[in-house]
Order: C-alpha cells, then structure tokens, then sequence
C-alpha cells in the first residue's frame, strides 16, 4: 500500500489520516455489503519506504471474506492486494547466546 495515500507526517512519523477509514468504506462498500473499519495499524515500523503493509480490522466476517474474494482493496485512486493476516507469534531469543527457544 502506498503510504502517502493513507498518512500524515505528524507525531511519530506514520499517523493514518483521519478520514482514511471513511475512504476505504466509500470506495469498496457495495449494495449488498458495506465495509465498515474498526481497527487498522502498519505491520512495519515507521521508516522511509513509500510502501508499506497495513492490516485492516473490519466490523463483519462476511464483508471482509467478500474482500478477500475479490483480492484488491480500493483506496482513493489506487488499488491494494488483500490477503488474510494470520499473526504469528516470534520465538523467544536468549539475549546472552542469541539462540532460539530458551531464555
């Protein structure tokens, strides 16, 4: 997702504009579904990369299942890839050997 569509360089860096989640429901709300955001943050830090990746909470299993369907997302004039986001959890990283899965 491009970022400059969707954020502001204020505060930390990658704020969202606050009329970004009315712009999503405008350009993918259809007759028989609307898409309504709950929730969205970057999977990414802040940095200086004009794209970045973003995960979207959304108010209905089936709308957001219809998005997934379709696998683009429209966001003012541009489109985005959808997939769904599965979080995963990082392995525990011993600080002394640098070693995976003790502590």
């Amino acid at each position: 997702m491009d970022r400059e569509i969707l954020y502001t360089k204020e505060g930390n860096g990658w704020q969202f504009k606050e009329d970004v989640a009315e712009t999503l429901k405008k350009g993918n709300s259809k007759v028989d579904f609307k898409v309504k955001v709950m929730k969205m943050h970057w999977l990414s830090k802040p940095s200086s990369k004009l794209v970045g990746s973003i995960v979207i909470y959304l108010d209905s299993f089936l709308v957001a299942q219809q998005l997934l369907i379709a696998k683009d997302l429209k966001v003012g004039l541009a489109i985005a890839y959808t997939t769904a986001y599965i979080r995963q959890e990082q392995p525990i990283r011993y600080y002394n050997c640098n070693q995976y899965r003790h502590i």
